[in-house]
C-alpha cells in the first residue's frame, strides 16, 4: 500500500500489476475469499482481482501446530526495521516486560549472535536469534505473542490460534493499514504507541479480542494449490469429429494439419464420418486411416447432423470435449495446447459449448480478413459458430444434433447446450477455413442468407434442403 501522498497514483501500479498477473493461469492469494473473514482487508480484496485469474486459498504459515505445554506467558518476537529504532523499541519492551508476571522470552532476530541472555529476577530469557524449528516450538509454547504487524506474523498467529499484541513498524504503510484493519476487526490488540507502552491496559484489551478461527488453514491451502496446479497441467482428452461429404478437394489438407498437431497423440482422437459422398472422399479417408494411429473412419447416413451424431457415439469414454470441425477447416499445430490451457484456466466456470475465432485459409486479401473479423465478433456476441463448434462430450451426447434439420443444426445445438452451462469463445490465430462459401455468393449475400436461416421457423428448416458449396 503506497503512502497517502502517492495513493492518487495507485492506478499506475495496479495497471502494471494487471499486465503482470494476467500472464499466469492462476494467482494464489493467501487470504480468505469472504471479506468478513479476510486477514488482509483491501490489500488482498481489490478491484484488480476481477481482471486476472486468481484463487483465495486461506492463510499459509511455515509453522506447524505442536501440542506442547504453554509454559511461556509472553513471547516477544522483534526483528526488522532500522537498528537504532529497533534497539530503542526493544529496550522499552524489556523495561515493561519486567513488570509482567510469568515467564517472558525474547527473540531479537540478530543474525550471527549466539549469546543467550537471562534476567533471572524478571524471569526473562533473551535469544538473539532462533532457527525456524526453535521459533516454531517457542511460538507453540507461548500464551501471548508480542510482535510486529507483518502479514506473515498474522498468518502464523491464525495458524496456531494465538492471541497477540502487535505493534506496526513506523512508516510501513502496509503494517499501518493492517494495524487499523485488525483494530476494527478486533482479532488482535494493536498498539501504535512505542513510547509509552502499558501492558496492563493492553492485557485488558486482549481479553476482549475475538481471534479469527477459520476451519481451513495451511494444510487445506496447500491442498487447494496442489489441486489447482494439477488442473492447470491437466491434459484434456479431445475428440475431433469431421463430417465429410464430397470433400476430396479439402480433406487431405485438413488431415495433414491434424497430423502435425503438437499435442500428446494419446490425448486426442480424430473421427471422420463420411456420409453419402459421390467422390473419392471415403477412399482418401481410408488411406489416411492406415497411417494415422488416432484416426478412425466411419460411414453414416447422409446428412451433417447424422454424421456429427454418429461421430459423437464413437467418441472415447475418456473424451472431455468434442470439436466438430468442418472438413475444409484447418487447425494449426498449437491449437489443442491453446484450447487445453484456456479450458484449464477457466476450469472454475461451467463451459459446455463454444467456438473460436476463424481466419481465412486461402486468402490474404484485406477484404476477406475484415469480413472474417466481423464474423468473429458476430459469433462471439450472438453465441453462434462458423465451421467449428466445441462441446462438452458427455452433455453433447445427451443433446445431439437435430437430424430433422437440413441446415442451422449448429444454432439449435448450441442453444440447447446453453441450458446446461456457459458459452465460450477462444480468440486464437490457430483456426482457419476456406472462403469457398463467400467466393460463390459473396459476403453480403451469404450474411443475408445466414440471417434468414437463423430466423426461419424450425418446421421450414426441416422441409428445405441445404445447398452445399463444393
Amino acid at each position: 500500500m503506497p503512502p497517502k501522498w502517492l495513493r492518487y497514483f495507485k492506478f499506475i501500479t495496479d495497471f502494471s500489476n494487471y499486465f503482470y498477473f494476467k500472464n499466469f493461469n492462476k494467482v494464489f492469494i493467501p487470504d480468505y475469499k469472504e471479506y468478513n473473514k479476510s486477514l488482509a482487508g483491501k490489500l488482498s480484496h481489490t478491484p484488480l482481482t476481477h481482471f486476472f485469474p486468481h484463487k483465495y486459498v486461506g492463510a499459509i504459515s511455515s509453522y506447524t501446530k505442536l501440542h506442547l505445554r504453554e509454559d511461556i506467558d509472553y513471547l516477544f518476537i522483534i526483528s526488522g526495521y532500522l537498528e537504532d529504532k529497533k534497539d530503542k523499541f526493544v529496550a522499552k519492551l524489556l523495561e515493561e516486560a519486567k513488570k509482567l508476571d510469568g515467564k517472558k522470552v525474547f527473540i531479537l532476530g540478530n543474525a550471527g549472535d549466539t549469546n543467550v541472555e537471562t534476567i533471572e529476577e524478571s524471569n526473562i530469557t533473551i535469544f538473539p536469534a532462533a532457527t525456524k524449528e526453535f521459533r516454531n516450538e517457542l511460538f507453540c509454547r507461548a500464551k501471548t505473542i508480542v510482535s510486529r504487524t507483518g502479514y506473515t506474523t498474522i498468518m502464523d498467529l491464525v495458524e496456531l490460534d494465538k492471541k497477540a499484541i502487535l505493534f506496526p513498524t513506523p512508516n510501513s504503510t502496509e503494517q499501518e493499514y493492517l494495524a487499523a484493519y485488525h483494530t476494527y476487526k478486533n482479532y488482535f490488540v494493536i498498539s501504535e504507541d512505542e513510547e509509552s507502552i502499558n501492558f496492563n491496559e493492553l492485557k485488558k484489551k486482549l481479553e476482549k479480542t475475538e481471534p479469527l478461527k477459520p476451519k481451513n488453514k495451511t494444510h487445506e491451502a496447500l491442498e487447494v494449490i496442489e489441486h489447482t496446479i494439477n488442473q492447470a497441467y491437466h491434459k484434456n482428452y479431445f475428440s475431433i469429429v469431421i463430417p465429410v461429404f464430397n470433400e476430396e478437394k479439402y480433406i487431405k489438407a485438413t488431415l495433414e494439419k491434424l497430423q502435425k498437431l503438437n499435442y500428446d497423440k494419446k490425448s486426442f482422437e480424430i473421427i471422420a464420418v463420411e456420409n453419402g459422398s459421390s467422390d473419392n472422399s471415403f477412399e482418401i479417408l481410408k488411406s489416411y486411416e492406415e497411417r494415422m494411429e488416432n484416426l478412425s473412419v466411419y460411414q453414416s447416413a447422409k446428412g451433417i447432423s447424422q454424421a456429427k451424431n454418429y461421430g459423437l457415439r464413437h467418441c472415447s469414454q475418456n473424451s472431455g470435449y468434442t470439436i466438430f470441425l468442418d472438413a475444409d477447416t484447418l487447425l494449426e499445430r498449437d491449437f489443442l495446447n491453446e484450447l487445453n490451457t484456456y479450458l484449464n484456466k477457466n476450469s472454475n466456470k461451467n463451459l459446455v459449448v463454444g467456438t473460436t475465432a476463424v481466419e481465412p485459409a486461402d486468402s490474404y486479401s484485406w477484404y476477406d480478413k475484415v469480413w472474417f473479423a466481423f464474423y468473429n465478433i458476430a459469433h462471439r456476441v450472438s453465441k453462434t459458430s462458423f465451421s467449428i463448434q466445441i462441446a462438452k462430450t458427455d452433455i453433447a451426447k445427451e443433446v445431439k444434433f437435430d437430424e430433422n434439420l437440413n441446415f442451422s443444426e449448429d444454432l439449435k445445438f448450441i442453444k440447447t447446450m446453453l441450458v446446461f452451462g456457459d458459452f465460450f469463445f477462444l480468440n486464437t490465430k490457430e483456426v482457419a477455413t476456406s472462403t469457398r462459401r463467400f467466393k460463390k455468393d459473396g459476403y453480403f449475400k451469404t450474411l443475408f442468407y445466414w440471417n434468414i436461416q437463423a430466423l426461419t421457423p424450425e418446421k421450414f428448416k426441416q422441409q428445405k434442403p441445404y445447398s452445399f458449396v463444393r
